[in-house]
C-alpha cells in the first residue's frame, strides 16, 4: 500500500465520520426541539391552571365573572380586577400566539385557545381590554387574529 492509498483511506474514513457526526447532529436538533415543545406546553399549562387558580380562589374575579356573565352591573373594584384580568390574558394568548407562529405550538392548540378566546370576548370587559390595548400596544401580527375574533365574538352575540 503507498503513501497516497494510505491518504484516500484516511480521507474515505474521513468522509463517513463527518457523515455519521451530521446524522447525531440531526437526531439532537430534533430531540432538542421536542424537548423546547414539551417546555412550552407546561409553561403554558401552568399560566393556565394559575389564571383558573386565581379565578376559583379570588372573591373578586369570581364575583367578577359571574356578575359578568349574567350581565350585571360590577362594582369599580369588580371592573378594574376583570380588565386586568382580561388583559393578562390576552396578553398570554399573544405570547401564545407568536409560539404558534414559529411553529412551537401546533394548529390543534391554536384552535382550541381561539375557540376559548370567542368566549371570553363575548364579554364586554374583554373587548374593553383588548380596545384599551389595540392598536398600539399589540404586537402587529396578532393584531389581525384577534380583531377577527372579536368581531366574530360581537356578531355571535344575541341581538
Amino acid at each position: 500500500m503507498t503513501l497516497s492509498d494510505l491518504g484516500n483511506l484516511g480521507a474515505f474514513i474521513s468522509g463517513i465520520a463527518v457523515a455519521i457526526t451530521l446524522i447525531y447532529l440531526a437526531i439532537q436538533i430534533r430531540l432538542s426541539s421536542k424537548i423546547a415543545r414539551a417546555s412550552l406546553r407546561q409553561a403554558l399549562a401552568e399560566n393556565q391552571f394559575a389564571q383558573l387558580t386565581l379565578r376559583a380562589t379570588d372573591p373578586v374575579i369570581r364575583t367578577a365573572f359571574r356578575k359578568a356573565a349574567a350581565s350585571e352591573d360590577l362594582t369599580k373594584d369588580e371592573a378594574a380586577a376583570l380588565l386586568d384580568y382580561a388583559v393578562a390574558g390576552i396578553r398570554q394568548w399573544e405570547a401564545l400566539y407568536s409560539q404558534y407562529q414559529h411553529g412551537m405550538v401546533d394548529a390543534e392548540d391554536w384552535r382550541t385557545t381561539r375557540q376559548i378566546m370567542l368566549a371570553r370576548f363575548q364579554l364586554p370587559i374583554y373587548r374593553q381590554a383588548f380596545n384599551s390595548l389595540a392598536p398600539d400596544r399589540l404586537n402587529p401580527r396578532f393584531l389581525p387574529e384577534v380583531s377577527q375574533i372579536v368581531e366574530q365574538a360581537q356578531n355571535s352575540l344575541p341581538r
